[in-house]
């Protein structure tokens, strides 16, 4: 099995995460912050995409040298944060304050960090104007502007940088719940999945079931999910999953007396009609004449 590849894919799929976006965008409207995902190898996912950005952190990022400066930052205190395995608060090398908090799997191998910034402490230091137009000189910016964009960074109290904490660890909790059940899945091979599958149904068949909304609790796309259904089944997932409710549904008219049209609801058929048309099309019968003498 080749770990590192397992890693990357899932890492790519967590950046598809709608849920982590909706998650950043939230906070974004609160505190005027941004939040990201930092995996164990110092990758971002970008949530943000840049357009969230402190304007001082992005006149910096948009510098080669403040890039690989910011990065360089963001990788050290993750990983120290990591060793110490809780969440860390920092002023990084511009003069704002960072949060990283790590993040472990099941198994407590560390798979990365959730960080947010950028923000004055309301309680700490700052830099002087002129560190910041030392700052802006390193970097060829302007001077002027960037104590203007430092000042203007959001000022958190302890209160709120405590529910930050709060929040990441929230975020968080649902990362490594979707990291370790993407990897579960990569992992598991043909023959497993299609149990999986079939145990879902067998769950859910009484409620609506669709082929996107399952194939993204496997963690695949719809495309995907029907084709490897299809392939080691025989049949659609529709298919199946109507003959799987015909088989109970027959197993209730032979043994209740419950009316016709409640066993099709019972069932997870839409109408009396579909249920009509799909059991005569399985079995060769109406519904009725399986009550028959």
């Amino acid at each position: 099995m080749n770990v590192s590849h397992l890693t990357g894919k899932v890492f790519a799929r967590l950046g598809q995460e709608k849920q982590l976006i909706e998650y950043h965008e939230i906070l974004y409207k609160l505190l005027g912050l941004v939040v990201d995902f930092i995996n164990a190898d110092g990758v971002s996912l970008k949530l943000s995409g840049m357009k969230h950005f402190n304007p001082f952190c992005a006149a910096l990022r948009g510098t080669a040298d403040g890039f690989q400066a910011c990065c360089r930052c963001d990788r050290e205190n993750a990983f120290l944060a990591s060793r110490e395995g809780k969440a860390r608060i920092y002023q990084c090398y511009a003069g704002l304050a960072e949060i990283v908090v790590p993040l472990y799997d099941r198994s407590g191998v560390y798979i990365g960090s959730m960080t947010t910034g950028q923000f004055h402490l309301a309680t700490g230091e700052t830099h002087s104007d002129r560190a910041v137009r030392r700052l802006a000189h390193q970097y060829g910016l302007d001077a002027g502007e960037m104590i203007r964009l430092y000042r203007e960074t959001p000022r958190l109290s302890n209160l709120q940088v405590e529910g930050l904490i709060e929040y990441l660890n929230a975020i968080g909790r649902l990362i490594v719940s979707t990291h370790n059940n993407l990897m579960f899945m990569e992992k598991v091979n043909a023959p497993d999945r299609i149990e999986l599958i079939r145990k879902y149904v067998e769950e859910n068949y009484r409620k609506a079931i669709t082929l996107g909304e399952t194939a993204r609790k496997f963690y695949l796309s719809a495309g995907r999910f029907s084709h490897f259904f299809k392939r080691e089944v025989g049949i659609s997932f529709m298919n199946y999953v109507n003959l799987y409710r015909v088989m109970k549904a027959e197993e209730m008219l032979k043994e209740t007396e419950l009316p016709v049209s409640e066993i099709a609801f019972l069932n997870g058929f839409g109408s009396i009609s579909q249920f009509n048309r799909v059991f005569r099309s399985a079995t060769g019968r109406k519904p009725r004449d399986v009550r028959s003498p």
